[in-house]
Order: C-alpha cells, then sequence, then structure tokens
C-alpha cells in the first residue's frame, strides 16, 4: 500500500470550521479537516470491508446466541 502526505484542498494552507463546512456540504466527495486543513477520505478497500463485515457477522451471531 502506498502511503501519501496530505493534500491540502483548493490550494490554500488553513482554512476555519466554517469554511470547511460550506463547502463540505457542496462537495461530491467526502473529506476531512484536521488542523485547518482539508484532507480528502479515502475509501475502504475490499479486504477492509470482508474482514469488517466477518467481525459483524461474528459478534452477532454470539450475541444470538
Amino acid at each position: 500500500m502506498e502511503v501519501r502526505k496530505p493534500i491540502v484542498a483548493y490550494g490554500r494552507q488553513t482554512f476555519t470550521i466554517a469554511e470547511y463546512l460550506e463547502m463540505e456540504s457542496a462537495a461530491t466527495e467526502k473529506s476531512e479537516y484536521y488542523g485547518g486543513e482539508i484532507v480528502a477520505m479515502l475509501g475502504a478497500l475490499l479486504p477492509h470491508n470482508i474482514i469488517a463485515g466477518n467481525i459483524f457477522q461474528f459478534f452477532t451471531s454470539k450475541i444470538k446466541g
């Protein structure tokens, strides 16, 4: 897996929370706000989804007995 440094959105260095929330409400892709920077959120990969689903199913079956 390749690890990259966060990319600041819109070519600016920092944003206020209000600016971030305004941009996020209109955005088609999700991002997160961290220390004034806006960082694109990555989607989960298939292996992650399979593992998470298996864990959920395991605990659900234990709860139901």
